[in-house]
């Protein structure tokens, strides 16, 4: 992978938008803020309107994602973006239980107050 940016929605903070942006061995990951504020922000275009009708979760959450590289073993990519998602067991929980069942092992920092940057070492 050589490049990778979009939007997440993480099961242990579902009212929030995530950015994630790779670039190389440096990534990024913040905060946009509520779903409906960034939803908000992109529907003045028809796709952005229909993508946000189809979306399914709470409210106009979804993931959106660009993977750009060489030789990607396009399958394995897949399954392995796809075990992330929740099951339809889990789905069936709802929110709150996401929160308490992934809140102790969320990896992420506090977005109000800090955005995690990860700049591997120079090789």
């Amino acid at each position: 992978v050589l490049r990778a940016k979009g939007f997440v929605w993480l099961a242990s903070r579902p009212a929030t938008a995530v950015f994630w942006s790779q670039a190389g061995r440096a990534s990024r990951i913040e905060s946009l803020g509520p779903w409906t504020d960034v939803t908000a922000s992109v529907e003045s275009t028809s796709t952005a309107r229909d993508d946000a009708a189809e979306a399914e979760g709470p409210g106009p959450a979804r993931q959106s994602l660009v993977v750009i590289g060489m030789d990607l073993d396009r399958a394995r990519l897949t399954k392995l973006l796809e075990s992330c998602l929740l099951s339809d067991a889990e789905w069936a929980l709802g929110a709150t239980a996401w929160s308490a069942k992934w809140a102790a092992r969320d990896p992420f920092p506090d977005f109000e107050t800090e955005v995690l940057e990860d700049t591997a070492a120079e090789a």
